[in-house]
């Protein structure tokens, strides 16, 4: 259950009280599933106080008891806003709550998905991932992309951390490359407005360390650039892509390339649910290009991992700055 927040005797910063006023008045607007709507300004509102909301950690857990209660705002709150960068604290038992509700397969792997890239954020025992892992033997065109990619790179890191077999390596490779560079066949028109495919798989891709498949991450998200819809851009988005494919320049030793987009990259972005791991990634890359001072971004790494408790993420991202680090010395 979501920690409470707010009791007797502590008091709410006024910010915190409005994000949980918004909150509460959506709550109860939208009890009934028929007549459940929201406008883009609706929308954009209600995910900027939730964001609040999980930012203090202000979960209040009679608001929240009130979401499970009513199945279709559980599945908006958790597939709209997933708490990923609190899978250490609240994060875990919301998501866990959803998996109890909602059993199909799709919603099994985004659930358990979550769960499993939780736990290895938080160095847990891979024992522990394995009981969530959703397992893929083929591409599914009725599962969204996303959801997919998540599950097929964790596939990807189990064996390379000697947790699985090389033919579970080579089949989790075979479907990575597979979605890459088919799908546009696979999916539907919709799943491809933001490279949701490549998007979901690059950090794996970069810490799972095939080259061969960080070069088809690489190539999808440069397609998807060139013919991506102008008037739809999200430069939450933008910013995403940019950083993951500053880390497979990195990756694929193209350290130039990486350097000219790390600069244009716009930091912090605002209302990401994963702003906190992102700024991980974003404070390495600056430590392996030197855009920063090395103690810099060293500080600002570790105060991302502090915020998030993703001792297993940083963990790896270290070890993947050592190896570019000393591979820039030779």
């Amino acid at each position: 259950m979501p920690i409470a927040r707010g009791g007797a005797g502590e008091v709410i910063p006024k910010r915190a009280a409005e994000a949980q006023a918004i909150v509460e008045s959506y709550i109860h607007r939208l009890a009934d599933p028929k007549q459940f709507h929201l406008s883009p300004k609706e929308f954009s509102m209600l995910k900027a106080a939730v964001f609040d909301i999980y930012e203090r950690g202000n979960v209040d857990v009679a608001q929240w008891m009130q979401v499970v209660s009513h199945e279709h705002l559980l599945r908006f709150v958790v597939e709209q806003f997933p708490p990923l960068d609190f899978m250490n604290t609240f994060g875990g038992p919301m998501v866990e709550e959803f998996n109890k509700v909602f059993r199909a397969p799709s919603d099994a792997m985004y659930g358990h998905g979550i769960l499993a890239s939780g736990l290895i954020a938080r160095d847990e025992p891979w024992s522990r991932v394995l009981n969530h892992l959703p397992q893929l033997s083929a591409l599914n065109p009725g599962i969204h992309p996303l959801v997919q990619a998540r599950a097929i790179g964790i596939q990807l890191l189990t064996p390379r951390e000697g947790n699985g077999s090389d033919s579970s390596w080579t089949e989790a490779k075979t479907l990575a490359l597979q979605g890459l560079r088919e799908d546009q066949n696979i999916w539907p028109r919709w799943a491809h407005q933001n490279c949701y495919f490549a998007f979901n798989l690059a950090d794996w891709a970069v810490l799972s360390r095939d080259r061969e498949i960080i070069e088809a991450v690489s190539e999808n998200i440069q397609a998807f650039r060139a013919q991506q819809d102008w008037y739809n851009r999200s430069s939450a988005i933008e910013t995403i892509l940019s950083i993951r494919q500053v880390w497979n320049w990195i990756s694929l030793d193209r350290n130039d390339d990486a350097l000219q987009l790390m600069e244009s990259v716009e930091w912090p972005i605002v209302h990401s649910f994963e702003v906190r791991t992102l700024g991980m990634w974003y404070h390495a890359a600056r430590l392996v290009l030197g855009l920063a001072p090395k103690e810099l971004c060293e500080a600002n790494l570790r105060y991302a991992v502090s915020l998030t408790g993703y001792s297993g993420f940083g963990r790896r991202i270290h070890a993947l700055v050592k190896d570019h680090e000393l591979g820039q010395k030779k």
